[in-house]
């Protein structure tokens, strides 16, 4: 009897160091799969960074024409306005003709990442697969919005 339950007893060790094994495996892909989310997190937020300088560079460069040709305007001779005008018209058209939404649509694409679920035990990844793809049909005014949430935008700069 005694041996019946030595029996019992190295089958419940065998029993607890299977599902302790298991249960390890399981944690480590956990943690695996988070690092892969937090990666694409970090270089989607180093994009939108990007992105932002670049969009203020442009509205930075708008922003000094205007002045400059207010200041023209109100300061400047007849002579200096007539002088500037081909070039500062050649900059202006530059600066507005620059498709900067479509460059942010093309350099930033739609984040698209999915989580599936691991349907066996043999698969590579105990918990699932982590799988990112991006669409370049992400709106201008969702990016604004993401910037504006996660603080890298202020809405006086707009």
């Amino acid at each position: 009897m005694t041996d019946d339950v030595t029996v019992a007893g190295d089958v419940e060790g065998e029993i607890n160091m299977a599902a302790d094994k298991l249960i390890a495996a399981v944690e480590r892909d956990r943690v695996k799969l988070l690092s892969e989310v937090e990666s694409i997190r970090l270089k989607r937020v180093r994009q939108l960074k990007t992105v932002k300088q670049e969009v203020e560079q442009h509205l930075a460069s708008l922003d000094g024409l205007s002045q400059y040709a207010e200041t023209l305007l109100s300061s400047g001779t007849a002579g200096d306005v007539t002088t500037s005008a081909n070039s500062l018209h050649s900059r202006a058209e530059e600066l507005t003709t620059s498709d900067v939404i479509g460059h942010v649509d093309n350099v930033l694409p739609s984040p698209n990442v999915t989580f599936t679920p691991s349907t066996r035990v043999d698969d590579e990844n105990l918990v699932g697969t982590i799988s990112e793809e991006g669409s370049k049909n992400y709106c201008i005014g969702q990016m604004i919005c993401f910037l504006h949430n996660v603080g890298l935008l202020c809405t006086s700069s707009l």
